[in-house]
């Protein structure tokens, strides 16, 4: 086996694992969460980046600060949610 492919089936090994992530449901709204742990100090919101492509009707996502998905679409905010529960 040549090196770009082990390298390949690695990667791919790590995104099946990643992508089956399974986050503990809250029992309230993303939003609300934020607000919370924002307020706490647990987390803050990160500093918006500008992609070269965002969409307008997406919502806006208060962790990430711009337009294009809300906070309850974010697997970046579930992500960092689930971190602090683990």
């Amino acid at each position: 086996m040549d090196m770009c492919n082990s390298n390949v089936e690695l990667v791919e090994s790590h995104l099946n694992n990643k992508q089956k992530r399974k986050f503990v449901s809250l029992g309230m709204n993303l939003e609300k969460v934020f607000c919370i742990l924002e307020a706490k100090g647990v987390l803050k919101p990160l500093r918006p980046k500008f992609p070269k492509f965002i969409q307008k009707n997406g919502g806006y996502c208060k962790y990430h600060q711009v337009n294009g998905h809300s906070i309850r679409e974010c697997r970046a905010f579930k992500n960092a949610i689930q971190d602090l529960i683990d």
